[in-house]
């Protein structure tokens, strides 16, 4: 997935062939420095101020002109980035998140729970997805039968009342026994013990964030691996279960007209795909969640189930029940089943993976997550296509094909962040909480509002230029700079004219484009505070430890005087542009002393000889006084 070419904007692309050899990694053992968290454990939530009477008074005007504001976007269908008026959800559980840099992020708390979804600049779903779980279910020849999500039940679950959606899943992890350990760009999850006492789960959750791979660190995926130990005296069948609801945070899964899909990839990879139709005129997204099949490890899917509504499909209970009773979904109507959903309902899909672990043996499963919502729409009207799809496409359907090819690289991507990581951590100079905080506060390069472009410049959105796309009425009040003034009463030219004007307006730039990844609000404005935090601690870091240079024999480099001359004029072509000073030659000693005293007089009797000539007669009788002599002028 990596190239070792420079692409156009100078960055090396890849450091790495798919041929280069992998330093393996134990994605069942956590780093030795990490940031961790029991799963039942309850942060301290800031508390919420409330204004004084006076303060009401004195924000009064402020606060009419935010609401009408709000109000006239609300109008045009569009959310504002700062809205007072709204009580935002508050949490202190956020963990690592997912995704790469600047393809958008999905959040994850430290309990498993997914959140925080900020797929568009500066708008953020913060309110976890209940029916986004990983779950567990465990058969042994002995009787015993345990299952559960590997989250502790959410308050909020309580609230449903239907019965048949996932309030009737089985939450029986307390998370007492169970540790979270987060180093970004990975974090560790412990299950020791839960939900069956002689089963250790570890999920290692990795997203590529790479240093000098500017490639695949673009990439909006994530890789989830299930490390099991069974340290019972029976096998153990295990079934692990991936569930996804088609939503994008919010109530944005109850709009409608949603649907899902399955497809099988190469290398034993199984998809499922979710594909969102994004209101409001927003990019629409699509989900993958895949599983890979290997040795030992069969893949099933469940393309489409019922997590609220009144229809009569195949309900998130029944789906439970299913893999609860059977282990998979090989026998039933719900691996047929592909509908579009109403609206007012919401529906999810499921992939399961089941193994059989026998006792005192490990067993690994390898699931993965995708997203692909290819561009960026700001409320200016201008639109660019992220990074990532230099290399899988601007057409929003590479979702499946960026999770398979996640699943066969996370390898690499967690060797290289190994190698990257493994020296600071070892260095025994530094107090143990630095590593922590210098590789975790990384996360804001992900989840603050990042935007990594293709490059291209932006273009203008047909959306922004009429509310027709291919009308040419001269009443739309949103068409901007169309040349009105044809005279001509040939309906031909005219129409023809309008349709050049519209076209130039669509496909005229502005005045910059960034490749890098930059931080972005939804009125296309700049966040330059965006890296402050990240790169004042890794200002630090880089201070403390200063490169060793390896000592080399010297040697005079080869001059081309070809060569040199091509940059001696491209130097002096930039310079011009530059409006600097003309490059002057080195000068020995007698050649400045020259310049000074003769040359410049010499000079001057271009211009006055007569004054000049005089000057240096005066000079030439001082020079001889001080020897001595006394010569008339």
């Amino acid at each position: 997935m990596s190239e070792g070419r420079s692409s156009e904007n100078g960055f090396k692309e890849g450091d790495r062939t798919s041929d280069s050899p992998i330093n393996e990694v134990d994605p069942g053992q956590p780093a030795s420095l990490t940031w961790q968290r029991k799963l039942d454990s309850i942060g301290s939530t800031p508390s919420s101020f409330i204004l004084s009477f006076q303060e009401k008074l004195h924000m009064a005007p402020i606060g009419i002109r935010l609401w009408r504001m709000i109000r006239e976007e609300s109008a045009k269908g569009r959310e504002v980035f700062i809205n007072p008026f709204t009580k935002r959800y508050v949490t202190s559980s956020l963990g690592v998140p997912l995704g790469g840099v600047g393809g958008g992020s999905i959040g994850r708390s430290y309990r498993g729970e997914f959140q925080r979804f900020q797929l568009s600049p500066g708008l953020s779903k913060e309110e976890p997805v209940l029916a986004n779980q990983f779950s567990v279910f465990i058969k042994r020849s002995s009787g015993e039968n345990y299952s559960s999500v590997l989250c502790p039940k959410n308050p909020e679950l309580l609230k449903e009342s239907s019965g048949s959606g996932i309030e009737s899943w089985d939450w029986n992890l307390t998370g007492n026994k169970s540790t979270y350990h987060a180093l970004y760009p990975r974090a560790w999850t412990v299950y020791e013990g839960e939900p069956d006492p002689n089963l250790k789960i570890v999920c290692r959750q990795i997203s590529p964030f790479i240093p000098h791979n500017y490639k695949d660190s673009s990439f909006p995926v994530a890789v989830f691996t299930y490390t099991l130990h069974n340290s019972g005296k029976t096998a153990a069948d295990t079934t692990l279960l991936f569930t996804w609801a088609n939503s994008v945070g919010g109530d944005s899964e109850l709009a409608g007209y949603h649907s899902n899909s399955k497809m099988m990839m190469d290398d034993g990879v199984h998809t499922v795909l979710l594909n969102h139709k994004s209101a409001n005129g927003a990019c629409p997204v699509t989900y993958a969640i895949a599983a890979q099949e290997t040795d030992g490890v069969h893949v099933s899917e469940c393309p489409n189930f019922l997590i609220s509504g009144s229809s009569q499909e195949f309900t998130a209970k029944d789906m439970w029940n299913e893999i609860k009773e059977h282990g998979n979904f090989d026998n039933h109507k719900c691996s047929k089943t592909s509908s579009t959903s109403e609206p007012g309902s919401s529906i999810g899909a499921a992939i399961a993976a089941s193994v059989t672990i026998p006792p005192n043996e490990v067993r690994t499963i390898t699931f993965s997550l995708a997203w692909d919502c290819p561009e960026v729409n700001f409320v200016s009207g201008r639109t660019f296509h992220k990074r990532y799809t230099k290399f899988y496409g601007t057409y929003g359907n590479a979702a499946s094909k960026m999770a398979h090819d996640a699943i066969l690289e996370c390898k690499h991507w967690e060797s290289q962040i190994e190698a990257w990581q493994r020296p600071i951590l070892d260095d025994k100079r530094l107090p143990e909480w630095y590593p922590i905080t210098l590789f975790n506060e990384l996360y804001f390069l992900n989840s603050g509002c990042t935007i990594w472009t293709d490059g291209l410049p932006p273009v203008h959105s047909l959306v922004t230029i009429g509310e027709k796309k291919f009308s040419l009425d001269k009443s739309i009040p949103d068409v901007e700079n169309i040349d009105t003034s044809f005279k001509s009463k040939d309906t031909a030219v005219d129409v023809l004219g309008r349709m050049t004007s519209i076209i130039e307006q669509i496909h005229t730039p502005v005045a910059y484009a960034f490749q890098t990844p930059e931080g972005w609000t939804t009125d296309d404005g700049f966040r330059s505070m965006c890296y402050m935090r990240p790169l004042a601690i890794w200002a630090i870091q880089w201070a403390l430890s200063k490169p060793e240079v390896p000592k080399q024999e010297e040697t005079k480099p080869e001059i081309d005087e070809a060569s040199l001359a091509i940059h001696s004029a491209g130097f002096s072509k930039v310079a011009r542009l530059l409006k600097l000073p003309p490059m002057r030659d080195s000068r020995g000693l007698l050649q400045t002393l020259f310049e000074y005293t003769c040359k410049r007089d010499l000079e001057q009797l271009r211009v006055g000889p007569s004054s000049a000539l005089l000057r240096i007669r005066i000079r030439i009788r001082i020079r001889i006084r001080k020897e001595g002599q006394n010569v008339p002028v």
